[in-house]
């Protein structure tokens, strides 16, 4: 027991001297100027970027098809249980409809999440 407490501290104390020393490398970088004259722009004209954004939508549309079909069985499911008295069935279904229903929204919201992520890079 005694070895692994030893173990975990050790590598604690390697991670945390890790990431000081990337935040003082970043910091020096920065402060010497290193992101002024670099310009990176995404590059739409490489092969295979028009058939890349085609199925990264095709996977879009069956993540919500299977969404809502996850969301019409969770109601189900959450009806059956309220109808049956079964509240493990009732609460798995409540959870299975707003797992769903979340799952929709970030689909729905990727292309969102993303450009702002992007646009919030371009700051640093």
């Amino acid at each position: 027991m005694q070895k692994i407490k030893c173990w975990r501290m050790r590598a604690s104390g390697v991670l945390v001297a890790a990431i000081a020393s990337l935040m003082t490398a970043s910091t020096a970088w920065a402060a010497g100027g290193g992101g002024d004259g670099l310009s990176i722009t995404p590059n739409t004209s490489l092969p295979g970027t028009s058939e890349t954004q085609s199925l990264v939508g095709g996977l879009m549309t069956y993540a919500l098809v299977a969404s809502f079909g996850a969301l019409v069985f969770s109601a189900g499911a959450w009806a059956y249980g309220h109808h049956s008295h079964n509240p493990s069935v009732q609460t798995r279904g409540k959870s299975g409809t707003v797992v769903a229903a979340l799952a929709a929204l970030l689909i729905g919201a990727a292309g969102a999440i993303i450009q702002k992520g992007y646009t919030a890079g371009q700051g640093f």
